[in-house]
């Protein structure tokens, strides 16, 4: 598929030579009336890793994302990130909500641009490049999975925990809105960091790996 390289419109970008952070949201749980739910928490794959509970708390973070994407060395990479990008916006159109076109404009311009990655479309652009999407021999010949917990298993041999259950805190972060940090159990923080740090983990891995990443979101090598 060489011949297909730099077809796009959009520009070349490697990956390999920026500085990696992923981050990730937790949020109320999806409702029909609410489909981009209000955020809880917003965490990064590096230190200081989580901000949230509070609003001030929930800004500082939401602050810092945006800092890393004004960073030109930066690339910021999440998984189904167009769900948290969305939840980002939603934040900060609570302020103002003429904010959110420009929003909307501001991040996807750093897209086009290949400052924003998912680790969802790189994985199923990579098992349809290696035909594993119907049958992947890695994991029995069962179809590929794109969760990120599916990824991680393919890929870094992690089982990742706090996915399933009744009483995981995945569901349940509603419950720690407006409630400080230092008063949170120590899973509910521990299942979001977790979460950026895979991802980033995952990210850097697939790429050094297969190196066929030019812009997940819309290119081909």
């Amino acid at each position: 598929m060489s011949e297909l390289k730099n077809k796009s419109i959009f520009p070349y970008v490697d990956p390999r030579k920026y500085k990696i952070v992923a981050f990730d949201t937790e949020t109320h749980l999806i409702t029909e009336d609410q489909p981009i739910p209000p955020m809880v928490c917003i965490t990064f794959s590096e230190f200081p890793f989580i901000y949230g509970g509070t609003h001030e708390s929930k800004l500082e973070g939401a602050r810092r994302l945006m800092n890393y994407l004004t960073d030109d060395s930066v690339i910021i990479v999440g998984h189904n990130i167009f769900f948290d990008i969305s939840v980002i916006i939603r934040f900060f159109s609570e302020y103002d909500p003429t904010y959110e076109l420009d929003l909307y404009r501001f991040f996807w311009a750093k897209i086009r641009a290949g400052r924003i990655r998912d680790t969802g479309v790189t994985g199923k652009l990579l098992a349809i490049q290696k035909d594993w999407l119907r049958a992947d021999p890695k994991m029995g010949g069962a179809p590929a999975t794109f969760y990120l917990s599916s990824l991680a298993k393919r890929h870094l041999d992690i089982i990742m925990e706090g996915k399933e259950g009744e009483d995981v805190w995945r569901m349940r972060y509603k419950e720690l809105d407006g409630i400080p940090l230092d008063q949170w159990e120590k899973a509910a923080i521990e299942y979001p960091i977790n979460d950026a740090k895979i991802t980033r983990d995952l990210y850097v891995y697939l790429i050094s790996k297969y190196a066929t990443s030019l812009d997940e979101m819309f290119q081909v090598e």
